[in-house]
Formats: structure tokens, sequence, C-alpha cells
């Protein structure tokens, strides 16, 4: 649960004390191209992070929304695409050096499976489906688990479908920690798959949004 701010307003009377960082360690992950805007240009996996912003700033929560490019990072160092985790560490490090009250770390992606998998229809919305990512390889994974288990049985009954579940991930061929031994309260949510649309993505963002907020106030 996190703790309400303490210290003492700026002079301008506005006091940034962010609790939430939002990032992406695959930032070119892209959704299905929205006709609506006139261009048909793929939205990709960073527009999550300016609807969740947007919906805890109405929940008066201050975040930080990471404006660097862990594909630059990579390029910059010749690192390929496998060191992604490792080009966001960077940023996580920073972050919390800059922003100190940070509390919550959420890495969000978008998934590439198909349409039949990566979508639900609750009432008369569509939804992106979810899907939750621990790394077994963090030895203090526990933590990281207790948080995600609690956002997804929250979604899970608030959004009856909306969870494709928790994936524990571990071995060869994957990253293992995927920088959750940063933080206890580092989570990575994949959302949607490449044919979901950014309609459906932002309703699954409110939803996001309304767990996470439950989580953090105790009301989950």
């Amino acid at each position: 649960m996190f703790s309400p701010p303490t210290s003492t307003p700026s002079p301008d009377g506005k006091l940034f004390q962010p609790l939430i960082y939002f990032y992406n360690s695959h930032p070119g992950e892209e959704y299905q191209a929205d006709m609506v805007n006139g261009f048909g240009v793929a939205p990709n996996v960073t527009v999550t992070n300016y609807i969740l912003q947007e919906e805890f700033k109405k929940r008066g929560i201050d975040v930080v929304v990471e404006e660097r490019s862990a594909t630059d990072v990579l390029n910059a160092n010749g690192w390929k695409y496998a060191r992604s985790y490792d080009a966001t560490r960077t940023f996580l490090e920073s972050a919390i050096l800059e922003y100190p009250t940070l509390e919550y770390f959420v890495d969000l992606h978008r998934d590439s499976v198909s349409r039949g998998i990566s979508t639900v229809t609750i009432g008369d919305t569509d939804y992106a489906k979810v899907m939750f990512l621990i790394g077994m390889e963090n030895t203090g994974h526990a933590a990281n688990e207790a948080l995600t288990v609690q956002i997804e049985q929250y979604l899970n009954s608030h959004y009856e479908g909306i969870s494709r579940g928790i994936y524990r991930k571990s071995g060869a061929g994957v990253n293992g920690v995927y920088n959750q031994d940063f933080s206890g309260n580092t989570i990575l949510i994949e959302i949607g798959g490449m044919e979901n649309t950014l309609e459906e993505v932002y309703h699954t963002c409110l939803a996001i949004a309304e767990a996470l907020y439950a989580v953090m106030v105790g009301d989950a």
C-alpha cells in the first residue's frame, strides 16, 4: 500500500511525487492500424503508458512515463534485441534516483498471439486480454508474484475472462528475471496482441488502472 505525500509543496503550490513508473522494454510492439486517424499508422505499446497516466491523474496519483527508448539504447551500444531488459535497467536506475518516491514499476508489452486468444467480450465491450510474466530466476520473485496475483485476482473478479493468466518463466531462451530483481513491486504486463485495436487496448488500460489502484489503496 502506498503512503500519502509528506513533502513540502514547491513555491508554485504543485507537489510532484510520482508513485508509479511506466516503461516499455519492447517499445516497437504494435497494435492493429487505426484507420480512424486517416493515416492507418499502427500505434505501438507506448500508447498504453499515456492512457494509464491519465487514469491515475484522475485518481490524484502522479506517475512517470519513460520517454527514452530502449531501442535507442540497443542501437547506441550495439546490443542485440535480447538485451532490451539491460537497456531498460538503466532507465529504472536513473528513474529512482530522480524520483525517489517511486514505488511501483510497470513494464508494458504487447503479445504476439492471434486475436482469438487476445480478445474477450465482457458485456457489450471488447477488451484486449492481459497476461502477466514472472521471472523465476529472480531470487526475490515471491514479492513480484504476490503483487501480480493481487492485480490479476482483482481483474478476474471484476472483468471475468480478461486475464490469460500468470506465466512463470525461466530456463534457456528466456530472460528469466525481467528486471523484477530491481524491486518487489516491478511487474510485467502483456496487453493484447498485434490484432487488437486501440479501442480494445484502451478499455483494458482502464481496467488495469482500476485494479492497480485498488491494490495500492488496499481495496483489492
